[in-house]
């Protein structure tokens, strides 16, 4: 073995995909110097997908938006050749508690409206991606949708509350036509509603209480119904929750929606680079259940199996679940904590943790090759 493919997602929190790439090589090549280490950052469709599309040479476009609850924001889309990538994290993205002026109930998607409106005003872009991810709106893109130009009317002919707030209250449906193919990167496969659904899922965790979260997917279901009498759009289908329900709006504006991992693993050619190298080490912030559906790891691990390449995952912590990525193709998981240690020293210190889980695994690797393991 004297190549390795080093391809993690970012570290939540802790490390973008980047710094993870730069730590993992540093530990790697510190065990075993004269190793050869191809790095390339991986997402998902969330977190880092635009720092990926930056690194194949995409370039920022400022535009002016606002933040879930409607406080003026810098924002951008990013421009590649033709094609526009639009972060629904840059324009609706997840605001810790303390940041949070209302509750999460009155959160808006339409930051992220107003980056695909500036988006199709740019002569340049025939088409449009949308990652869906790190958002902390839940109003079934109610917000996206009226910055595009729909019109929703509520009862009386009043107009809507902002978020989730409103969506109880739509009584008419006027859409516009999204004029450029659209394509939705979704990081999940959960559908609008229900249990597993964008409110129930996922509404706690950006500030709505779960018994009010169950009210308002209540109300979801009766926009769900009146949008897709309009647009055909399916409320079911995998990934309409995602990005507090964006993914069913990218479904009404007649967009596709597709795993995240697997575009962006074809953006970086990462068949060809896992073809190229001996093995592969790829890692995030948390393996567990979820990790096999959707996320980076499962698919590196699927793609390292069908290559015939072993691969290895480094994690901050691994949760129930994780071992389900040994059957997926893995060969072993290894978290970064070596010993107890309050969780936010740890997330401080994650790239020296990082780059020591890497300079123990290259150790063993070096040994293994030279057959002394």
């Amino acid at each position: 073995m004297t190549r390795l493919l080093v391809a993690p997602d970012s570290f939540k929190g802790s490390l973008p995909a980047g710094a993870a790439v730069a730590a993992i090589t540093a530990g790697l090549q510190r065990a075993w110097p004269g190793l050869v280490v191809d790095g390339q950052p991986l997402a998902d469709g969330g977190e880092g997908t635009g720092a990926v599309w930056e690194g194949l040479g995409a370039r920022r476009v400022p535009v002016a938006v606002e933040d879930v609850f409607g406080r003026p924001q810098a924002g951008y889309y990013l421009l590649r050749g033709d094609t526009a990538l639009v972060e629904a994290a840059v324009g609706s993205g997840f605001l810790p508690e303390a940041a949070r002026p209302a509750g999460g109930e009155y959160a808006s998607s339409r930051g992220t409206g107003r980056l695909l409106a500036a988006a199709l005003a740019d002569r340049r872009v025939r088409q449009v991606l949308l990652a869906l991810g790190g958002t902390g709106s839940s109003d079934g893109g109610l917000g996206l949708l009226e910055a595009l130009g729909w019109e929703f009317i509520g009862r009386g002919g009043r107009p809507l509350p902002p978020g989730a707030q409103g969506l109880g209250q739509v009584e008419v449906v006027r859409p516009r036509r999204f004029p450029k193919p659209l394509l939705g990167l979704v990081d999940v496969d959960c559908p609008l509603t229900g249990p597993e659904g964008a409110l129930q899922l996922f509404g706690p965790q950006k500030g709505i209480p779960p018994e009010q979260a169950q009210v308002l997917d209540r109300a979801m279901v009766a926009y769900a119904f009146r949008l897709t009498a309009v647009t055909g759009a399916d409320p079911a289908a995998p990934g309409a929750g995602a990005a507090g329900g964006m993914g069913f709006a990218v479904l009404a504006l007649g967009g596709r929606l597709v795993p995240g991992a697997e575009a962006v693993a074809g953006w970086v050619d990462l068949d060809r680079r896992l073809a190229a190298a001996d093995g592969v080490i790829t890692g995030e912030g948390r393996l567990d259940g979820q990790s096999a559906h959707g996320k980076v790891v499962g698919l590196v691990a699927r793609r390292a199996r069908a290559a015939g390449r072993r691969a290895w995952a480094l994690c901050g912590s691994r949760g129930p679940g994780a071992e389900a990525l040994y059957d997926l193709g893995l060969t072993g998981i290894y978290p970064l904590v070596p010993g107890p240690l309050p969780l936010r020293v740890a997330m401080d210190g994650a790239a020296a943790l990082l780059e020591e889980a890497a300079y123990h695994l290259g150790r063993w690797l070096r040994a293994e090759a030279d057959g002394r393991a």
